[in-house]
């Protein structure tokens, strides 16, 4: 059980799947500087107790060090990719129960010094611990405090231990007696290092639990709880609630004091296309159609935000996610309010496009500006139902090549050419404009 209710099926990773796992990955055909089976256990653990959710579009590239992995066949890479996420979904409920293990199949020496080896399964899965730490340590250092950070580096120094014999070596001469041998240091590292596991599963479900209650116990989303009729409107106006938002649609409830600058950026693409955005602070409904308006999308398909193990939207009684939080009831600062911060946002379910959001700035609104604003983005949204990130590639291979043999077809599928480098700044804030006044084709769906 995860901490949505949700069942997860661990038994999947057996150690007959990871055998082949990591035959797969061994292959001749994959490319250099791919992680192997243990190198990715090691991954996947640090990824998994990360005190910020990690989603596995973020992790999955830096498996194949950003390279396109090589399958047989459709089939293998199915084999492959389900293998990886049940390894990670088995690590993760481990990590949830404060109960990690080393993966099937693991063997550690009871020589110490033999766990150094290039081929030794414990060396293996330090460097892929090494690996994934080292891309979230800045998630880490921001929780940092001393009595926290000194435990931590305890735990760090046993995981990392048998990384690189090595850098261990030259740590060893530098912090260490000489009645202290590398050796004693290494049987003391192999019989500390499954307490350590535990020890760092525990620090990073700790404090994901610590920001979780502190955002979502000791300070509930605002929008839910209904002011008096007498009290100060929370739309920021200065007017009494009575006078001023009672009785209004939940789409006018926006506090004006607090401007948030947000990136979108949309996953996978490259050259990246994004927008820098400036809006109130408002609910969420109404961020999405800022978000949507900006990167120039209809607006006319399902969507979603993920932020700190959290999932909102529009709760359907009768389809989707019961644990879906209604969009209308939370502000942005509920989910995000700390610069540096992100949260994804998901449209269009089938095509699957995902956004990371990252909030640059808190600012005070300038006199005289309208709010949303579009200060300025980067190149063309893809057209609407092409198939995802990558059906967009293709689509651009096609239209941009009129020797491709559906080069007319996409032209006329796109209703003419299509320019990938066009943003027009203008037009996007007067759709803005549009929006932010209640306008928007898509109010019909509404």
């Amino acid at each position: 059980m995860n901490d949505q209710g949700i069942e997860i099926d661990i038994s999947d990773f057996t150690e007959i799947r990871a055998r082949r796992l990591q035959d797969s990955l061994s292959s001749p055909r994959q490319p250099d500087k791919i992680m192997t089976y243990h190198e990715l256990a090691g991954f996947l653990f640090a990824v998994c107790c990360c005190p910020e959710p990690v989603r596995p579009s973020e992790w999955l590239p830096l498996i194949f060090d950003e390279k396109e992995a090589v399958y047989q066949d459709m089939e293998e890479a199915s084999e492959v990719m389900g293998a990886i996420m049940s390894l990670h979904n088995r690590t993760n409920q481990e990590v949830m129960d404060r109960q990690p293990r080393l993966p099937p199949g693991f063997v550690k020496h009871d020589e110490p010094a033999a766990n150094f080896q290039p081929g030794a399964h414990l060396s293996q899965w330090a460097k892929g611990f090494v690996a994934g730490h080292s891309w979230l340590e800045e998630i880490w250092s921001d929780y940092a405090f001393a009595e926290f950070d000194e435990e931590l580096g305890a735990v760090l120094f046993i995981l990392v231990f048998f990384a690189d014999r090595e850098l261990t070596r030259r740590m060893h001469e530098e912090m260490c007696s000489p009645n202290t041998t590398l050796e004693k240091m290494a049987a003391t590292a192999l019989s500390m290092f499954e307490d350590s596991m535990q020890s760092y599963a525990h620090l990073g479900r700790s404090i994901n639990e610590a920001l979780m209650e502190i955002e979502y116990s000791a300070d509930p989303p605002e929008a839910a709880r209904k002011p008096g009729r007498n009290d100060p409107c929370p739309c920021g106006s200065g007017q009494k609630y009575k006078k001023c938002c009672e009785g209004k649609p939940p789409s006018v409830k926006t506090r004006t004091d607090k401007i948030y600058q947000l990136k979108i950026t949309l996953k996978g693409s490259k050259p990246p296309i994004w927008r820098r955005v400036q809006a109130p602070d408002t609910t969420l409904d109404r961020i999405s159609d800022y978000l949507l308006t900006a990167m120039g999308w209809m607006g006319g398909h399902l969507h979603g935000f993920h932020a700190r193990n959290r999932y909102y939207g529009v709760p359907d009684p009768d389809w989707g996610d019961p644990d879906m939080i209604d969009e209308s009831s939370v502000f942005l600062s509920n989910i995000v309010s700390t610069r540096n911060k992100k949260f994804s946002y998901d449209y269009d379910f089938g095509d699957g496009w995902e956004h990371e959001v990252l909030l640059e700035k808190v600012l005070k609104p300038e006199p005289g500006t309208s709010y949303p604003v579009c200060l300025t983005g980067r190149r063309a949204c893809p057209p609407e139902d092409v198939g995802g990130i990558h059906g967009f590639y293709e689509f651009l291979e096609a239209v941009e090549d009129p020797a491709h043999p559906e080069h007319e077809a996409m032209l006329e599928w796109a209703g003419g050419a299509f320019d990938a480098a066009k943003f027009d700044v203008k037009e996007t804030n007067e759709a803005l404009d549009e929006v932010a006044r209640g306008g928007g084709w898509w109010e019909d769906f509404q």
